[in-house]
């Protein structure tokens, strides 16, 4: 009965560690994946290739192994100057390891738009931010 008493707060206090995480890497990831999806599209090439790039190592490697980059690998950098916490080193890797996943899913949901739809907009005399919004949530 003892043990019990015990691992109930500590799962009780992990529950909530676990949610603050997830929260924070939610709203802050779904906000940037968006402007880094447009950024993939960009009609610049070097900026294309650079958040391909970032997409491409970030679903490439393990999360454990992102953490333990930003964790231990700022720590021995000495121009940098600072070393994150234990926290902040959850929150950075859980942000930029999900943007990446969520640029992936907006852009494949970008791509199944029809040509054809952006067309009609064009006919219709609609500008680019609008007709995009109107396809993009009317489909």
């Amino acid at each position: 009965m003892k043990i019990l008493e015990m691992l109930i707060p500590m799962t009780l206090e992990g529950l909530k560690v676990t949610m603050s995480v997830f929260a924070v890497t939610l709203i802050v990831s779904l906000p940037l994946s968006i402007f880094v999806a447009l950024l993939r599209g960009a009609k610049n090439k070097y900026i294309s290739k650079l958040t391909s790039a970032y997409i491409y190592i970030m679903r490439g490697t393990p999360l454990l192994l992102q953490l333990m980059f930003i964790f231990f690998g700022f720590h021995y950098i000495p121009v940098i100057g600072y070393a994150f916490s234990r926290f902040q080193a959850i929150y950075i890797a859980f942000i930029l390891n999900y943007t990446a996943y969520f640029v992936e899913i907006i852009r494949g949901g970008i791509n199944t738009i029809d040509i054809g739809q952006y067309e009609a907009t064009k006919v219709l005399g609609l500008g680019k931010s609008y007709a995009f919004i109107k396809i993009f949530y009317l489909k």
